[in-house]
């Protein structure tokens, strides 16, 4: 049998966070994923303990439907109907779901350069091939003059991470929508992942699909709630994209844990209000002090991490030495198109912050 064969067409990195706390012993800061450090939100925690109390959680199937879930996250997203929202196993299965739906073989997809990996890797899984753009033009010209330009005719989808991931630059609503208005003319769909959205919410275009059918939006629950092991997101859609996505994705993906966390999204939004509030301000504090750290240029960032470089270390030799300290950080290198000298520090609390300081002082 050649597995080769098969593993040359579909082979791609595992999916990993940025350290190696499952394999490391010892006691680390874990400043590489970005976790709310608020965390566990105390309405989600009842949440989960009246699920658990209930035996109808683990006896029954989830209702496949999922209807209280949809119109949940339609009210919390203001999207413009229950049926624009797909519950998912976390944010990663609503890109697989988006690529299952959009991409045949043979077709281009269009990623920013450095992004997060995975769009290209579920790209290429369905016979994909992606065209990296620097997302240092997006940055300064826009989506829509950054990107047009490399439209070809076998483009068909176009992955925009927004706020980008580790670079924390932000497109407008105004700029997002005039992208996939031109998009929409060449029938291309857009996949706007918006899982670190919740600093700058003015930005979102979940409110926008009803005026633009080819704009699927990405969110996460596992930053803003802290809930990596639960695996909650959601997508938003025109209803016949979200449909078309539906039917590719695995019966009762979204367990009933995570369907209760869905339906209960309304009692979770005062705090992730108070927690994007206070992951900002952190966020300032990281950003002034790192930034006068010799050797060291941060970027400036709309979202709860900072993406930095140094002079002359590179990525792979910043976070060794910083996991010496006692501190994880994600090497930018592991990126699509990464920098190979930067580095991602999620914000924390304080404490962890001036740890995480420290740790940088240090090294450079």
């Amino acid at each position: 049998m050649d597995f080769e064969r098969h593993a040359r067409r579909t082979a791609h990195r595992p999916c990993a966070h940025g350290g190696r706390k499952e394999t490391d012993s010892g006691a680390f800061l874990d400043a590489s994923a970005n976790v709310n450090p608020l965390a566990p939100c105390p309405e989600l925690m009842t949440v989960l303990r009246g699920a658990l109390d209930d035996p109808g959680t683990l006896l029954a199937y989830p209702d496949s439907s999922y209807g209280a879930a949809r119109a949940a996250i339609a009210r919390h997203a203001g999207a413009p109907a229950p049926a624009c929202a797909l519950p998912v196993n976390g944010a990663i299965e609503l890109i697989a779901l988006f690529c299952a739906a959009f991409v045949r073989p043979g077709d281009a997809g269009i990623v920013t350069a450095p992004t997060f990996c995975e769009y290209e890797r579920f790209l290429c899984q369905h016979g994909g091939s992606p065209l990296r753009v620097p997302h240092e033009a997006v940055a300064t010209e826009g989506p829509a003059n950054a990107l047009l330009p490399h439209v070809t005719p076998t483009t068909t989808v176009v992955f925009l991470c927004n706020p980008n991931n580790p670079t924390g630059d932000l497109a407008s609503r105004r700029e997002v929508c005039a992208l996939a208005r031109e998009l929409e003319d060449r029938s291309i769909m857009v996949l706007v992942d918006e899982a670190f959205i919740d600093l700058h919410p003015e930005a979102s275009v979940a409110h926008d699909v009803g005026r633009h059918p080819n704009v699927v939006v990405c969110r996460s629950l596992t930053k803003i709630l802290g809930i990596p092991g639960l695996r909650a997101g959601y997508g938003i859609g025109a209803p016949d994209a979200v449909s078309l996505m539906a039917s590719h994705q695995m019966p009762w993906s979204v367990n009933s844990l995570s369907r209760s966390v869905l339906e209960s999204l309304s009692l979770f939004e005062p705090f992730m209000h108070t927690s994007a509030r206070f992951l900002a301000q952190e966020k300032d504090w990281l950003f002034e002090h790192c930034s006068a750290v010799p050797h060291l240029t941060v970027h400036p960032s709309h979202a709860w991490y900072l993406m930095a470089s140094h002079d002359t270390l590179s990525s792979t030799e910043l976070v060794a030495r910083m996991r010496d300290r006692g501190v994880l950080v994600r090497g930018c290198h592991s990126f699509a198109g990464g920098d190979t000298h930067g580095i991602r520090l999620a914000v924390r609390g304080r404490h962890d912050n001036e740890t995480l300081l420290a740790a940088l002082r240090a090294v450079c």
